[in-house]
């Protein structure tokens, strides 16, 4: 699909009654790219194992009886149940808006109980949840699988209590937040997290309309202004164009140290990639070239 096209449809979906749930329907009906393939939820699996895996290295604890929290849970669950399926038992998240839906959670789970075994999880789940009472699902996520959720809920102002958490991780939603909104959720997570806790954060920094439309690259939305990129940048599909320098600097305003990174390597394609585009002044007078390059991020953080 051009991504001119789906921006337009997009921003259809975000401004009209019921958009959200039109937009659900066309994913799951149309487009089908919900529930997700079996291939996509081994790769959500490994994201879930590069948080694990900084839980292990920076933080040593007994990962059964920490407590973990995530803000942005979406639709599925894919990263909470692969985090259970690891080990964790106790988890917290919380969305802005009610997006779970019990029968993309039970994809998921049906997922684990099926490839499971061959992945090496610990802990394979034994139930599917129930979809005829209600929201009764809600809290047996809780009992079953330790699993708690709610939404709508502000991650930027939780009412929690200080120090509540070990563990907080984020995977690929921060290139969906404003700005300031991160910095306000940062703050709260620095008071949210017990004094040797860690955060872990996946951050993708391309361009995701690339997802759907292979004639444009993965930098193709750094060539637009502010002002321009508003017509492409729907409250469904919003994508702040934050570059990984940013992070690290709100992480340090938030009075985080950044412990550890990883980055994929930049080569020379990359760059070509990058030179073949007419990049916006406002990021070319801001960012040096390498720092536009970088695809994506882990980023693990513990407090100052």
């Amino acid at each position: 699909m051009d991504w001119k096209i789906k921006a337009l449809l997009m921003g259809m979906f975000s401004y009209m009654p019921f958009g959200h749930e039109m937009h659900y329907k066309v994913q799951t009906r149309v487009s089908k790219t919900l529930p997700i393939t079996d291939g996509k939820f081994v790769e959500a699996f490994e994201h879930a194992k590069k948080h694990i895996k900084a839980f292990c290295s920076y933080h040593g604890g007994d990962i059964a009886k920490a407590s973990f929290f995530e803000f942005g849970a979406g639709r599925d669950l894919a990263i909470p149940l692969s985090l259970y399926a690891q080990g964790v038992q106790r988890q917290t998240l919380v969305d802005i808006s009610r997006l779970l839906r019990v029968e993309l959670v039970n994809a998921n789970l049906e997922k684990l109980q099926r490839l499971g075994r061959g992945m090496g999880v610990q802990s394979v789940p034994i139930k599917l949840l129930p979809t005829d009472h209600g929201n009764e699902w809600i809290s047996l996520l809780a009992d079953w699988y330790g699993i708690t959720y709610m939404a709508p809920f502000d991650a930027r102002n939780t009412g929690m209590k200080s120090g509540s958490f070990d563990f907080i991780t984020s995977t690929n939603t921060l290139e969906h937040i404003p700005p300031s909104d991160i910095l306000s959720i940062l703050k709260e997570c620095h008071r949210l997290l017990k004094s040797n806790g860690r955060i872990s954060f996946l951050i993708d920094y391309q361009d995701h309309y690339s997802y759907f439309d292979s004639r444009i690259g993965i930098y193709n939305f750094l060539q637009y202004s502010a002002l321009r990129w508003k017509v492409f940048n729907p409250p469904l599909h919003y994508q702040n164009r934050l570059r990984h320098s940013d992070y690290r600097e709100m992480g340090r305003e938030c009075k985080f140290d950044l412990e550890a990174e990883e980055l994929p390597t930049l080569n020379s394609t990359v760059f070509r990639d990058i030179d073949s585009l007419q990049i916006h002044p406002s990021f070319v007078n801001r960012y040096e070239r390498d720092q536009l390059a970088v695809q994506r991020s882990h980023m693990v953080f513990c407090k100052l």
